[in-house]
């Protein structure tokens, strides 16, 4: 009887103001799914990345341009909040 616990990631950009990485955990015993679950973590262009995998880190970096950030700084807190729930 062997547990495993595999974990994948599937990273998406929504519009400008969004990038989301959806993680996948599954939890196997032998080759029997026990369980699996999904978390989502939602990037905005002033969210911290720096903690996020090499991915999200070169994901962001390239799809928030300046020009992106530019234009969220524009967004007022109300519009901000609806980008940032994903």
């Amino acid at each position: 009887m062997e547990l495993t616990k595999d974990i994948e990631n599937c990273i998406i950009t929504r519009g400008d103001y969004i990038v989301k990485n959806r993680k996948k955990t599954t939890i196997k015993e032998d080759s029997r799914i026990l369980s699996s679950f999904f978390s989502d973590t939602v990037y905005n262009p002033d969210s911290d990345w720096s903690t996020g995998s090499t991915m999200i880190k070169t994901i962001c970096g390239i799809h928030f341009t300046n020009t992106i950030k530019s234009a969220w700084a524009e967004l007022d807190n109300s519009e901000k909040n609806e980008y940032k729930k994903g």
